[in-house]
């Protein structure tokens, strides 16, 4: 037979450090606010660039956030909201990026 595991936010504090991907996504953060109010000065080629930087620096959290579900994550977890910039970002990106890319782009 075996023995229960324990409490799941229990279990969750044992196997994610939550406080060191807060602090992750706290400078994601910090980094990318400024730039949404930007995008619309942005070059194409510009934007082309910001948007792989953006890309690049947001995939990392593939690797350290476990996805819990929401009730195991504490209260107002932050990744939502840099989910949100990073989404809204790309959006506002694309466009310009796309430009630059098929004005370069030779099939």
């Amino acid at each position: 037979m075996s023995k229960p595991l324990g409490e799941p936010k229990g279990l969750v504090e044992k196997c994610w450090n939550l406080s060191e991907v807060e602090q992750a996504y706290r400078a994601f953060l910090e980094k990318w606010n400024g730039v949404l109010e930007k995008v619309s000065s942005l070059k194409s080629n510009e934007a082309f660039v910001t948007r792989i930087l953006l890309v690049h620096e947001y995939r990392k959290f593939l690797n350290i956030d476990s996805d819990l579900p929401e009730d195991l994550l504490p209260p107002n977890w932050i990744g939502y909201t840099a989910y949100d910039l990073f989404m809204k970002l790309r959006e506002e990106l694309t466009p310009k990026a796309n430009e630059f890319f098929y004005k370069v782009y030779e099939p």
